[in-house]
């Protein structure tokens, strides 16, 4: 995690108690999930500031990286057709809200 104290940042959404047990969880993390989990990060937030134009060249360069890793590591990569469904066109750019529940297989 990118603060070692709960103090360091205002966080809107997570308490104290909450932003500890994620810490203490994450300093054991596996580093394959540790690059899995930060290469989401990277591409959810490579446009964040910016607009996309085009096919968003930096979060395909990206997305590269997380592929790359995932071959070299023998990692399956997820299948990508529950998400084929959704638009950045709907919502004016947000898209419409659903269930994640209906493409995680961890949410519950």
């Amino acid at each position: 995690m990118e603060f070692k104290k709960y103090e360091e940042h205002d966080y809107s959404y997570l308490d104290k108690k909450s932003y500890e047990y994620l810490y203490n969880l994450y300093q054991n993390i596996d580093e394959k999930i540790d690059f899995v989990m930060t290469a989401i990060f990277d591409i959810g937030t490579s446009h964040a500031y910016s607009e996309i134009v085009g096919y968003g060249k930096q979060s395909l360069d990206e997305l590269k990286i997380l592929i790359d890793y995932m071959h070299e590591k023998e990692i399956p990569l997820p299948d990508i057709s529950p998400f084929e469904k959704f638009s950045f066109d709907e919502n004016d750019g947000y898209g419409n809200k659903f269930d994640a529940r209906t493409i995680s297989k961890f949410i519950v």
